[in-house]
C-alpha cells in the first residue's frame, strides 16, 4: 500500500471490504443452524451487495470530476494504513475463507460484530478523506452499517444455549 492514499484507493478497499462482507454473510448463513441467524445474515449479505453499488458509483463521480482529494496529514494517512492493515477484510477472498473459522451460531454472530464495527470506522475515515460532495452518501452507508450491527446485536442478546430465542 502506498504511503500516499487517494479517495480512489479508499473506495477499492471500500468496495473489498463489502465484497467480503457479502461473501462472508452468503457463506455463513449456508453454516449457521438458527433460522434468525440465517435471516439476519440474508439481509446483510444483500445490502453489502448494495453498498458495492453506491462505492462504484461514487467512484464513477469522482474519476469524472476534476476535484482534488482533501489535503491530509501523513500522520492521519499513516493512520488509515494501519486501520487498513488491521482490517481483515480488506484482503481479497478474505470473507469467504472466514466463514470456516466459524465454531457455532453464537461465534459466527460475534465474528460478524467484530466486522460491522471495523466496517463503520472504515466508513467514517473514507468520509474524512474524501470530497465533502459524497458525505451524504457515505452517512447513509454508516447508518445502514449501525443497523447491522444493531441487528446482530439483537440477535446475539436473544442467544442462550439452546439457540436464538425473540425476534431480531
Amino acid at each position: 500500500m502506498p504511503n500516499n492514499l487517494t479517495s480512489l484507493d479508499l473506495l477499492d478497499l471500500a468496495i473489498q471490504i463489502e465484497k467480503n462482507g457479502r461473501d462472508y454473510y452468503d457463506q455463513a448463513a449456508k453454516f449457521v443452524k438458527a433460522q434468525k441467524v440465517k435471516q439476519v445474515f440474508e439481509y446483510i449479505s444483500n445490502d453489502e451487495q448494495l453498498h458495492i453499488a453506491v462505492f462504484e458509483e461514487i467512484i464513477s463521480k469522482l474519476e469524472e470530476s476534476s476535484e482534488p482529494d482533501p489535503k491530509n496529514p501523513s500522520e492521519y494517512v499513516n493512520y488509515i494504513l494501519a486501520l487498513v492493515e488491521e482490517n481483515v477484510f480488506t484482503k481479497s477472498k478474505q470473507g469467504s475463507e472466514m466463514y470456516r473459522t466459524i465454531r457455532n451460531d453464537k461465534h459466527a454472530l460475534e465474528l460478524a460484530l467484530g466486522f460491522e464495527k471495523d466496517s463503520i470506522l472504515f466508513n467514517y475515515e473514507i468520509k474524512k478523506m474524501i470530497n465533502s460532495s459524497f458525505h451524504e452518501e457515505i452517512d447513509k452507508l454508516i447508518a445502514q452499517e449501525q443497523d447491522h450491527f444493531k441487528r446482530i446485536s439483537d440477535v446475539l442478546k436473544g442467544f442462550n444455549k439452546f439457540g436464538v430465542s425473540g425476534m431480531p
